[in-house]
């Protein structure tokens, strides 16, 4: 029983094209650990761009990025887009959810660095409607028509 599951697993893994550098990228950024360690760079990076600390913000930008690929490098990128976060994070790797959400962050970033919180609210609105966009196509259940 235990390896019908595995070879079955395994076969679908085997039988779906191989992912592009961009979308392995993404899917090992999914990876729970990696997420923490960007989660925690992301608290720092936003109090030193609200201080005006811009080179700190970079340096902790760069240490958190370097950690978490650190820690996610072994992980199977083929394993992990099969899992629900990793077809979330192959959603994202669609150059609409990137373009969108980088437009959010620009103002969420000026925001900071202006002290304007609407700025602010409105970047970040606008990062979740590039979250928002195609998530039908992770589950159908995710449908709102």
């Amino acid at each position: 029983m235990a390896t019908t599951v595995i070879q079955t697993s395994v076969a679908g893994v085997l039988d779906r094209p191989r992912l592009s550098l961009v979308q392995s990228y993404f899917v090992r950024r999914s990876h729970p650990a990696s997420l923490f360690v960007e989660a925690a760079g992301a608290s720092w990076i936003i109090y030193f761009f609200w201080n005006h600390l811009w080179v700190e913000s970079l340096l902790v930008l760069l240490f958190s990025r370097v950690i978490a690929n650190f820690i996610a490098f072994r992980a199977n990128p083929e394993v992990l887009a099969q899992s629900s976060v990793g077809r979330i994070a192959l959603l994202h790797a669609q150059p609409i959810n990137m373009l969108i959400q980088l437009v959010g962050l620009v103002g969420f970033f000026y925001g900071l660095w202006t002290h304007e919180v609407k700025v602010i609210l409105m970047g970040i609105s606008i990062v979740m409607l590039g979250h928002l966009v195609g998530w039908h196509r992770v589950d159908r259940h995710f449908e709102l028509s």
